[in-house]
């Protein structure tokens, strides 16, 4: 079974590559996902049968503080994307 982790170099992401090797495991550095056309690249390289969805926009306290708007969207962006071409591979099988 394919497994496609996002988030792969994330804390969550790191310590799942220990348990899961065999998936594979995408970060920000390989695909940008609030861009449309990259989560769309992404899915038509690795064909998932499933997903494990872990990645964000992340930051510390100070920076979440001074900037929730931008966390909010970009973090909506990162999830719808993944989320619609999800559906469309497992449902659809068009990409």
């Amino acid at each position: 079974m394919k497994i496609l982790v996002t988030g792969g170099s994330g804390l969550v992401g790191n310590a799942l590559q220990r348990v899961c090797p065999d998936a594979v495991y995408v970060s920000s550095k390989d695909y940008d996902l609030t861009k449309e056309a990259e989560v769309k690249a992404m899915f038509e390289k690795y064909r998932p049968e499933q997903v494990i969805h872990l990645a964000a926009k992340v930051g510390g306290i100070t920076d979440n503080i001074n900037h929730p708007a931008e966390y909010i969207y970009q973090n909506a962006l990162i999830n719808s994307y993944v989320i619609h071409y999800l559906y469309k591979e497992l449902i659809t099988g068009l990409v």
